[in-house]
């Protein structure tokens, strides 16, 4: 937690001098329902409004401030290139499909409002906790136009990402930009997220030591997806969200870290561990649906053929509303059968 502190108060100081915002932190508890931290600070992104034009007043990510800034957030030069880069891929492919914004879509608000708050987030993942390979594995669910994943994949070159969507043009998007800025930690996923752990429990069944959330459902709904896909005991969610929270949520946080861009509503990033996500997730309401597994034909409901004697009956059982076996050498009496045309 030091390390966040110290890093913060750099960040502050170079945002600053770039007239760009403020980094600050301000005190909070921590609930008991993570007994192993006290007196944990919560710390934000905030803005200090612009007196004229904040679009102009914003800084360009390839200016020697932003460079600063990302490196006192850890990024190395040539990291903070591909940051560069990241940037002006979002505009390119945002004019085709729609990653973000488009009112306001140009690099400086791509950098401030996406990437800067992205790696807001870096410190939540690293708590020594690796998995068997020595990694970390990260599944950023709903990643959209790739964020937070994209950014904390550069700086982390060393943790697996895996990002997922339903939506299957915007991972092509993602997938084009991995290859652009040559990272070979990504991969992206095409499917519904509630259905990983079943289609293939080998890939993702408690795989993942870190769970990225963005605003994608209820909090309780995403904690019932989320629980078969964290690593036990030591997996966590952090999940990005705005509004009210349910008291029992708020109670099972481990870390609310308020985190905002200019012009953005107020959101905070809940950690849960994985213990607590699996509480809240028993208090959703929610039940798990059966699907087939990947590599496995689905079965025919309602359909059986007998074996012949190994434990199978050969009994034909009455199905309600089944219909009767056609029989042709029946003549069918319509009541028109001398009926002539003329």
């Amino acid at each position: 937690m030091l390390r966040i502190i110290l890093l913060l108060i750099v960040c502050s100081i170079a945002c600053h001098d770039a007239n760009w915002g403020v980094w600050s932190f301000q005190p909070s508890h921590t609930h008991r329902a993570f007994p192993t931290v006290t007196h944990t600070p919560a710390f934000r992104l905030s803005s200090t409004p612009l007196p004229t034009e904040p679009e102009t007043s914003l800084i360009s990510p390839s200016s020697d401030d932003a460079q600063r800034l990302t490196a006192d957030l850890g990024l190395s030069p040539s990291q903070h290139l591909q940051i560069v880069h990241l940037c002006t891929l979002i505009c390119e492919w945002n004019d085709r499909i729609n990653l973000v914004s488009r009112k306001d879509c140009s690099p400086e608000v791509v950098f401030h409002r996406h990437v800067l708050p992205s790696l807001a987030l870096s410190s939540l993942l690293e708590d020594g906790n690796e998995n068997e390979n020595g990694n970390d594995n990260v599944v950023d669910v709903g990643t959209g136009g790739g964020f937070p994943g994209l950014p904390l994949a550069i700086l982390h070159p060393q943790t697996s990402f895996l990002l997922v969507d339903s939506v299957n043009k915007k991972l092509t998007a993602i997938d084009d930009m991995i290859t652009s800025l040559a990272l070979t930690n990504v991969q992206t996923l095409h499917t519904r997220v509630e259905e990983m752990a079943t289609i293939s429990p080998t890939k993702h069944k408690h795989q993942y030591n870190v769970v990225l959330g963005r605003s994608v459902t209820s909090i309780p709904r995403f904690c019932f997806w989320m629980k078969e896909l964290l690593v036990r005991k030591t997996g966590r969610m952090v999940y990005i969200t705005g509004g009210d929270l349910e008291d029992f949520v708020e109670e099972r946080c481990f870390l609310t870290v308020p985190v905002s861009g200019e012009g953005e509503e107020e959101k905070r990033a809940l950690v849960i561990n994985q213990v607590n996500v699996d509480w809240i997730a028993g208090k959703s309401g929610e039940k798990s649906r059966k699907v087939g597994k990947e590599g496995s034909k689905k079965k025919r409901i309602g359909v059986g053929k007998s074996n012949g004697g190994s434990g199978g009956s050969s009994r034909s059982e009455k199905v309600k509303g089944k219909w009767d076996k056609k029989d042709n050498s029946v003549v069918k009496d319509r009541g028109y059968e001398d009926f002539r045309r003329y």
